[in-house]
């Protein structure tokens, strides 16, 4: 999904929109991005699996609202999740969603 030289990329898919910024050489790519209703069609889930290396964390923050401006304003759903020994990539599935809900954003970043 990168591309060359550490340029930005913007794709869309329904009505979910990435920015992955290739820069900053924190060697960290989102591979898949699912998107799917719940039983009873009331509720979506999404699942981001992006590449990782067993024995990083990393940290998943989410917000329907990019004027929140500081990354330390977003919610942090769940604690850092942890990459598995062994595995080249890592999920996180955010689960109740209102199915009529217009955006959802997300960053995947590296623990500190």
């Amino acid at each position: 999904m990168g591309r060359a030289w550490g340029s930005l990329m913007n794709l869309a898919i329904g009505n979910l929109l990435l920015l992955v910024d290739g820069g900053g050489g924190n060697d960290l790519e989102i591979i898949t991005v699912k998107t799917e209703l719940e039983a009873g069609g009331q509720n979506r889930f999404v699942t981001i699996t992006w590449n990782s290396r067993g024995g990083r964390s990393y940290v998943i923050l989410a917000s329907d609202d990019l004027g929140e401006g500081s990354l330390d304003l977003w919610d942090e759903p769940e604690d850092d999740n942890d990459a598995i020994a062994g595995q080249e990539t890592t999920c996180y599935a955010a689960f109740g969603i209102p199915a009529d809900t217009r955006v959802c954003f997300h960053v995947i970043k590296r623990a500190e």
